[in-house]
């Protein structure tokens, strides 16, 4: 089949799937569609699927170290994130630039190699490279993502803005201005179409990542991958391509009514007696002043620097994302800071 009648053909739905996890059941990747030779390469892949799947090397928005995935540091059982623009790339590539440049690329890694002594600090040259996907994936499956590429994946840009603290990799990042020109009003429309009947309409009714996110604090938190679940299904979960057919618009809107906090909570509405006020003060100086100045308190000679207004959706998100503060995750009961926590800090930083 020629190049451009197999691109025609291609299904960017899929591709967006495939660019995940293209093992996952929803692909329709098994070990006789694929390229394959025996389940021992099946299974390596499924065990070290993060030095396979191409997001993790180039994140939910293509963006690379310049994207959601910024923060992301190389561990012994995932690679560095590449240092990449692949949204750029599919802009200005054509169809079959990108399908050689997936199948037929130079110096690129045999399913066959060894990963396991894999070390980001001294041995890392193997692992980083791109899988030689000729080995593991047809030509359909290849022009599937091509299509993905080029025509379905969303431009983030337009969805949000990225700040990046620091200049070296990995560094620290926060989102602004979710949902940019679009409308919350047409956003809540959709939502109550297509959404609430499973998460309840207030976002609240289904906790997603292992139950640390409302809807709302979760695209607030992690826009970079929400659009793409959205769009494309949470693998391996009942959620499929909800709004697959929707366009960057849509996305825009549901996004911009994603602002408004107090509608889609960080978290389910306590019902119970109102609890005590919390002192921001007080929380800062217990979680935050060995590392921070803020609100004129805490050390004068910051390790990280004064966080004075930092907002309460940077704080989470970044208590969920950055290394150095994985301890305040409430999987750590001893040191966890809860959310009423983060908005009693964040109105003491601003101020309130």
């Amino acid at each position: 089949m020629s190049g451009g009648l197999a691109y025609q053909m291609a299904d960017g739905t899929t591709g967006g799937q495939l660019y995940a996890m293209f093992w996952a059941s929803e692909t329709g990747f098994t070990l006789s569609n694929s390229n394959l030779d025996n389940q021992a390469q099946l299974e390596t892949i499924v065990a070290k699927g993060d030095f396979f799947r191409c997001v993790q090397c180039h994140g939910w928005d293509r963006l690379g170290r310049q994207g959601g995935y910024s923060n992301r540091a190389p561990t012994s059982a995932r690679p560095r994130v590449a240092d990449v623009d692949l949204a750029k790339m599919s802009e200005t590539l054509s169809p079959q630039a990108l399908f050689d440049g997936i199948k037929r690329g130079a110096n690129y890694r045999s399913v066959i190699e060894n990963l396991d002594a894999y070390n980001p600090d001294n041995n890392f040259v193997l692992g980083d490279k791109m899988p030689n996907y000729s080995e593991i994936l047809t030509d359909a499956q290849i022009w599937n993502i091509v299509k993905f590429l080029k025509e379905d994946a969303l431009d983030t840009t337009a969805l949000y803005d990225i700040v990046l603290l620091g200049s070296e990799y990995p560094r620290s990042r926060g989102f602004l201005n979710m949902g940019i020109d679009g409308s919350p009003v047409a956003g809540e429309r959709l939502y109550e179409e297509k959404c609430s009947a499973c998460h309840g309409p207030d976002g609240t009714t289904l906790r997603l990542d292992d139950g640390l996110y409302t809807v709302g604090g979760y695209i607030r938190s992690k826009p970079y991958e929400a659009q793409h679940i959205i769009k494309f299904g949470h693998l391996g979960s009942i959620m499929g391509p909800v709004l697959k057919d929707s366009s960057l618009s849509d996305i825009q809107d549901l996004f911009a009514t994603m602002r408004d906090a107090n509608k889609f909570p960080d978290t389910k509405p306590d019902i119970g007696p109102d609890p005590e006020p919390i002192d921001g003060a007080m929380a800062f100086l217990r979680h935050c002043s060995g590392c921070h100045s803020g609100g004129g308190e805490g050390p004068s000679n910051p390790r990280y620097g004064d966080v004075t207004g930092a907002s309460a959706s940077l704080i989470n998100t970044m208590i969920q994302t950055e290394p150095n503060m994985r301890h305040l995750k409430p999987d750590d009961p001893a040191q966890a800071v809860s959310l009423a926590e983060v908005d009693a800090i964040a109105a003491f930083l601003a101020g309130n």
